[in-house]
């Protein structure tokens, strides 16, 4: 109902109204239902080893409290038995390192460079649960859920709160949920000191120059190559005999400085935005809980002569 003519006339907001937007209704874009984010699903948390054990001796300590009050008969003992369990109890239910989260939240960004063009970036946050637990988030531009399928979304009971840019959501013990864009925190830099180049000869492509992140990697098709990219390093050959599958290569365990996160966030960049046939030069970042993976992609340019000048450049 419109205000009365007084409140128009003064300026003064007389009552306010509110909407519920079901997201059930606009979920049908690839903003909102994405399976490129599969390979986050089975990245549940746990609690810690460690965490498990204290609860069991917390436990095992109230236990032992309330038996002596039955069979301590000394009030001066029982009141010593008191002081030393509860000294105990506090030292377990204080660790260090604390009790984690309920709620894991990793951001993960990509960057994606390709010449002649702007960078483009892509961000997002998997939030896991320990327990459930309602979550907010803020982000630099207007967050909002994304799904698996249409029948995640129609269930979901998400709140957008678009003055304050964040959003409001239930994660459940054991569930997996994904948040575009990633939240306020480490935000990584534009990639600068790259200066790589692409040159055929002899019908193998050379990649050489500068790359600032490690680990690093040559990617084409299933195909892949350790990117040595140090000051000084020599060209690496993409010979097809000594190329590996992406898989052997980009893997935590081959790899040191490689996380699961970031295999993770390379398999999602695989499924959204590797093309057939195109060559592409990766890096690797971590800071806390947030996982870069910077792409460069790029163009080999033919050799007019072999240790001739660099021909083209590659990437932006």
């Amino acid at each position: 109902m419109p205000p009365p003519a007084a409140g128009r006339r003064s300026g003064k907001v007389l009552g306010s109204a509110a909407a519920e937007i079901t997201w059930a209704a606009l979920a049908t874009t690839d903003q909102f239902i994405d399976d490129a984010f599969a390979p986050f699903a089975d990245a549940p948390v746990t609690w810690p080893a460690r965490s498990r054990r204290n609860a069991v001796l917390l436990l095992a300590l109230f236990a032992t409290a309330a038996a002596g009050t039955l069979f301590i008969r000394r009030p001066g003992a029982r009141a010593a038995a008191a002081v030393i369990l509860a000294a105990a109890a506090t030292a377990l239910a204080f660790p260090v390192p604390a009790w984690p989260p309920a709620v894991e939240a990793g951001e993960y960004h990509l960057q994606l460079h390709a010449q002649g063009e702007p960078v483009k970036l892509d961000s997002f946050a998997v939030l896991a649960a320990r327990r459930t637990s309602r979550v907010r988030r803020k982000a630099h531009r207007l967050p909002h859920p994304v799904y698996p399928d249409r029948e995640a979304a129609a269930r979901d009971q998400a709140e957008v709160d678009p003055a304050e840019r964040a959003i409001r959501l239930t994660v459940r013990r054991g569930q997996v949920r994904v948040v575009r864009p990633a939240g306020i925190g480490a935000r990584f830099t534009e990639l600068s000191g790259a200066d790589l180049t692409a040159r055929e000869a002899g019908g193998v492509t050379y990649v050489e120059g500068g790359f600032p992140l490690r680990p690093a990697f040559v990617v084409r098709d299933d195909n892949a190559w350790v990117l040595d990219a140090s000051p000084g390093a020599e060209p690496t050959a993409l010979r097809p005999e000594q190329s590996r599958s992406v898989w052997q290569v980009v893997s935590a365990p081959q790899q040191p400085g490689l996380r699961p996160e970031h295999v993770r966030l390379f398999h999602y960049w695989r499924q959204k935005y590797q093309r057939a046939g195109t060559l592409y030069a990766l890096g690797f970042q971590r800071r806390a809980s947030h996982f870069l993976l910077a792409v460069i992609e790029m163009k080999a340019a033919p050799a007019t002569q072999p240790g001739s000048a660099r021909p083209a450049q590659a990437g932006g």
